[in-house]
């Protein structure tokens, strides 16, 4: 059995750190997620490409997953790749970090997400989806999916009616199966692309949501982040998860809000940080921990990803992750 099965867009992440004038030169806005054609992200590779830092597999589900697997828990990633060397790479990735792939593939491309740095730790993601658009009801592995604890899903998989349809059949599987959905809203423009859809999805198919402060306003249209949250969790009728980057988290469900402080640190690189954080209070809630001690675990582990380039860190001390978080392990 899984503790925490992923489905996201599987691509090959491309980092470089570069300055606010370039993306001004390249018409991208500061801190969003663009989707852009084959051409367009080309375009933009060359200009960047004296200041790539680094290539690695990625994906937000793959940071995820790979998270879950970091602090001891088993975790699957699902998605649809193409028959080329990144899509080989995504699969030794996810295997060297403790994740079983359960990819489809597709007779193209895999995907690539071009992610840009500012000097302010902002970073601005340029993504072709390639061949995770093609992600279809027929790739979604029903059986493990119904022998997982949690099936979590990101919004960014709601952006084709091939991927709707693949998500929707998920998630259904997981809920007939007596299993509890997760969903991130991702990022504040998947909730301006897809807005509805977000709520009608999490009133029907999701247990828990999760998101930062500007996302939970953005959907619930509220003006106030505690009364955004407990929207949210009205709509699931269970759970919500609001991250407030240094003001820490909240955790909103029938009984009121839950204010979790955040584990202080120098922010470098926020790429990452809210992958790590769902990793992390997914396994604290799966394992039964209470709000508080989900809370600082995920607060201390996101806070590892921040104060680094990059959205994965295989140096943090998991064994004091759970002493901050007051948790006792074997």
């Amino acid at each position: 059995m899984f503790d925490v099965y992923c489905l996201c867009n599987p691509l090959f992440d491309i980092l470089a750190t570069t300055s606010d004038e370039l993306l001004v030169e390249c018409g991208s806005e500061k801190g969003s997620m663009t989707l852009v054609s084959v051409e367009h992200q080309r375009r933009l590779l060359g200009k960047a490409a004296l200041e790539i830092t680094a290539r690695e597999a990625g994906g937000s589900g793959a940071n995820t997953a790979i998270g879950v697997a970091q602090l001891g828990f088993k975790a699957a990633f699902g998605g649809c790749v193409g028959g080329d060397d990144f899509g080989l790479a995504l699969s030794d990735a996810l295997l060297a970090g403790g994740v079983a792939p359960h990819f489809g593939q597709a007779d193209v491309d895999t995907g690539v997400c071009l992610v840009l740095t500012t000097p302010d730790a902002q970073r601005t993601m340029h993504t072709c989806l390639g061949a995770s658009q093609y992600f279809s009801p027929e790739f979604v592995n029903v059986d493990a999916i119904a022998d997982s604890k949690v099936l979590y899903v990101t919004g960014y998989l709601w952006d084709t009616k091939l991927q709707q349809d693949a998500v929707e059949h998920a998630m259904s599987a997981a809920r007939n199966a007596g299993r509890l959905v997760a969903f991130s809203l991702s990022d504040s423009f998947c909730v301006a692309r897809h807005r509805e859809a977000f709520g009608s999805l999490l009133s029907s198919h999701v247990d828990i949501v999760f998101g930062n402060e500007d996302e939970a306003i953005a959907i619930s249209g509220k003006d106030d982040v505690h009364e955004a949250s407990k929207w949210l969790a009205e709509q699931t009728g269970h759970l919500a998860i609001v991250t407030r980057g240094a003001q820490g988290c909240l955790f909103a469900d029938a009984n009121g809000v839950t204010e979790v402080e955040a584990f202080g640190t120098v922010a470098v690189d926020t790429t990452g940080a809210g992958d790590m954080f769902a990793s992390a209070a997914l396994c604290g809630l799966v394992a039964g921990y209470s709000y508080e001690q989900t809370g600082r675990l995920a607060s201390y582990m996101s806070a590892a990803i921040v104060a680094q380039f990059g959205p994965r860190n295989p140096h943090i001390n998991v064994t004091d992750a759970f002493a901050y978080a007051g948790i006792q392990v074997a």
